[in-house]
């Protein structure tokens, strides 16, 4: 890699692949090409709505530590965000967002009354808002056998970052036990 540009590139291709797979699991998760600003269908919809909630959160445990979080590693901090909070959110996405999706999809729970669709733009209605943050809260609040919350494994991820970067102790990357 010589680029931060060109590992991002190859990110988004990996991602592209990671959601075309999608679909093979069940066909309701077949949601097209992948549409941010602004999604196209409930699948974009809910994609872009958790994302953004694990941003959100993401960025909340890092405004606990001494971490700036304008500084990252691979979005530019020209972006005019949090770009620390968009890297350590891409750990985080596919074991919250994405589980979130497929169980909702999976276990039928997503209800048309849920989003608003014209002109190719899908949003979320309060009623689905609702829902899937009730979702959000349960997923990320959680405690599984003893395990800590998932709000809980960021907030030390962001801390295991600060301590490597302070020479305190070398950094060792959360991975999610399957």
């Amino acid at each position: 890699m010589e680029t931060v540009e060109s590992l991002m590139g190859i990110e988004g291709q990996i991602r592209a692949f990671y959601y075309d797979a999608w679909g093979m699991i069940d066909h309701r998760l077949d949601f097209g090409a992948r549409r941010r600003r602004p999604p196209n269908n409930p699948i974009n919809c809910l994609i872009s709505w958790f994302n953004g909630l694990a941003y959100a959160l993401v960025r909340n445990e890092i405004a606990k530590t001494h971490l700036d979080d304008c500084i990252s590693f691979l979005h530019s901090s020209q972006e005019a965000r949090a770009s620390l909070a968009l890297d350590l959110s891409e750990v985080f996405k596919p074991a919250i967002c994405d589980t979130l999706i497929f169980e909702a999809v999976l276990r039928e729970q997503i209800k048309p009354e849920w989003f608003h669709q014209e002109d190719q733009v899908c949003r979320l209605s309060e009623l689905g808002r609702g829902s899937t943050l009730e979702s959000w809260v349960r997923k990320t609040e959680e405690r599984v056998q003893g395990e800590p919350s998932f709000r809980e494994v960021i907030r030390q991820e962001a801390l295991a970052l600060e301590r490597d970067l302070l020479g305190i102790k070398e950094y060792r990357p959360w991975r999610r036990k399957i």
